[in-house]
């Protein structure tokens, strides 16, 4: 399973405390008692791939969000790409660029794309 090994490998989710403000990386650290297994295919009977962790939250404290990849908002997406394509795009002829319509498509929905809830 890709996702135990990931994890094995170190990898952590992500966590908003509402008194930071700001995304982080779950620490490494022996008070988290993190933890994944991989319990087999649940098609064959087994349980599949789980993650544990302690976290503390505090009465009235406000919401802590958790993300398990990288949590960027649609803009931030939109910011990224656009170095990747100031750092890569020169070299690139549009013509051979077999991600061209889809780089195309994501130009236009910049323009007019408004995130929806649900």
């Amino acid at each position: 399973n890709n996702q135990s090994k990931l994890y094995n490998q170190g990898y952590r989710p992500w966590c908003k405390k509402p008194s930071e403000g700001v995304w982080r990386r779950l620490e490494d650290v022996p008070s988290l008692g993190f933890s994944s297994t991989w319990g087999g295919e649940p098609s064959g009977g087994g349980t599949g791939f789980s993650i544990r962790w302690r976290h503390q939250a505090r009465r009235g404290g406000g919401t802590t969000y958790f993300a398990f990849c990288t949590p960027l908002s649609y803009t931030e997406n939109q910011d990224l790409v656009e170095e990747l394509e100031e750092l890569f795009g020169p070299g690139i002829n549009s013509w051979e660029d077999p991600y061209r319509p889809l780089r195309r498509l994501s130009m236009a929905m910049a323009d007019h794309w408004v995130p929806r809830s649900g």
